[in-house]
């Protein structure tokens, strides 16, 4: 059987995730897609030999496409275990945390749930704000598709699972927007850290379309 890995990403990183794929094994077949409708489209009729690897994006995957492939897919998320869901890189620089990284995990119905199988944590800069963080987590989050690649573009065998676990707290849009609303509720020390954590312009368009 011919092992096929199918990368569900941006476009931006797409052509280069394919290029090191492909320079793993250049007997894989790789096929790349951008949204749900591409999931569908590449996943028919190829659901025994498809492992699926998601990569620094928002779309999240369908759970009768989960249910259909046999090979353990798995999901870059740019964040550490105790930052499951969207905006990590904002909450943790509101909650001041002293470590930030990303976790690669299995796939799951429930967003941010499924076993951890990579992580790699580094310390927090001194006052970062959110375009910095970003920036930070792109080299480790590129680190941990190399690894999970790999060992994906080798085997059929699922990953061992580490003994980390998901934080209690998931972000979300919801809770992000809410963030960045309150701005003029803050002053001085707060205010600065909101700033950082929601960005200057998008503080100011919330409290526009309040």
């Amino acid at each position: 059987m011919v092992r096929r890995i199918l990368l569900l990403t941006n476009p931006e990183v797409g052509e280069h995730c394919r290029k090191y794929l492909q320079r793993c094994n250049p007997d894989l077949q790789i096929c790349v897609v951008y949204d749900s409708d591409g999931l569908y489209e590449a996943v028919r009729g190829h659901e025994s030999e498809t492992r699926l690897i998601s990569f620094l994006t928002q779309v999240i995957v369908p759970a009768d496409i989960l249910d259909r492939l046999r090979l353990t897919p798995y999901n870059i998320h740019p964040g550490p275990p105790e930052y499951p869901g969207s905006h990590p890189e904002a909450f943790a620089i509101w909650e001041q945390a002293e470590f930030f990284g990303v976790t690669a995990h299995e796939i799951a119905a429930l967003v941010d749930s499924g076993p951890i199988v990579y992580v790699e944590r580094f310390p927090m800069p001194v006052k970062p704000d959110l375009q910095e963080l970003v920036d930070m987590v792109f080299p480790a989050a590129v680190r941990a598709f190399a690894e999970i690649a790999q060992y994906c573009v080798h085997s059929d065998d699922a990953l061992p699972h580490l003994a980390e676990t998901w934080g209690t707290r998931k972000g979300t849009r919801r809770a992000f927007h809410a963030l960045c609303r309150a701005g003029e509720d803050y002053f001085d020390q707060d205010h600065d850290r909101l700033q950082r954590a929601c960005g200057v312009d998008l503080i100011e368009k919330q409290k526009r379309s309040a």
